[in-house]
C-alpha cells in the first residue's frame, strides 16, 4: 500500500505493483502528503494528486520512491536479500543513530508544518461542496461501495485506473 511504502525505510516492489492513494480521488487529500511530496518530488506528486493516477513500480523506481523492482516470482528473494544485508550491516545502536539522523532531517524539511497542514485540510474536508459528477455517500450505499467505486474508476483512462482488473488488458 502506498501509505506504508511512503513511510518505509526501504521499498521493494514487484514489477506489476501500482502506487497511488484512493483519497486523492475521493477525499482530495490524505495525511502524510508533505512527506510523499518529499519522497516523490513535487511535480510527480502533484500529478498523482491532481489526476488520481496510480504510478507503476517502474515509474516509482525512476523517481527514487522504490529501491528495487523485480518480477513477482523474485520478490520474496529480493526482500530476503535486502533484509539479510541490513541485518549484517550495523549494530542496533548504530541503526538507532542513523534513524535519529533521518528523523531530525525530516523535521528540518517541514514534518511538523506538513502535519499541521494535513490536519487543517482534513478538518475542512466536510465543508467542501461535491461536484455534480462526484460519487455521493448515499449513492455508494444504495449501489454498494464496490460497484460505486468501480463505476467511478471507469471514468478515468484505462491505464490510470486504481485496480489492475480495471485497467486495459493486453490483447
Amino acid at each position: 500500500h502506498f501509505y506504508q511504502a511512503g513511510d518505509a525505510d526501504l521499498v521493494i516492489a514487484s514489477d506489476d505493483a501500482l502506487f497511488g492513494h484512493a483519497a486523492f480521488r475521493y477525499a482530495g487529500a490524505a495525511p502524510r502528503m508533505w512527506w510523499w511530496a518529499q519522497m516523490m518530488g513535487m511535480r510527480k506528486f502533484m500529478e498523482m494528486v491532481f489526476t488520481g493516477r496510480p504510478f507503476t513500480a517502474a515509474e516509482m523506481a525512476e523517481i527514487g520512491f522504490v529501491n528495487s523492482v523485480v518480477p513477482r516470482d523474485q520478490l520474496e528473494a529480493e526482500v530476503e536479500k535486502y533484509a539479510m544485508a541490513c541485518a549484517q550491516n550495523r549494530s542496533t545502536d548504530v541503526i538507532f543513530m542513523q534513524k535519529t539522523f533521518f528523523e531530525v532531517m525530516k523535521q528540518s524539511q517541514g514534518e511538523y508544518m506538513g502535519s499541521l497542514i494535513s490536519g487543517m485540510l482534513e478538518s475542512m474536508a466536510g465543508y467542501g461542496r461535491p461536484d455534480q459528477n462526484e460519487i455521493s455517500t448515499d449513492e455508494a450505499i444504495k449501489k454498494g461501495l464496490t460497484d460505486a467505486v468501480k463505476d467511478f474508476d471507469s471514468r478515468f483512462p484505462p491505464e490510470w485506473r486504481l485496480s489492475k482488473k480495471g485497467r486495459a488488458q493486453p490483447e
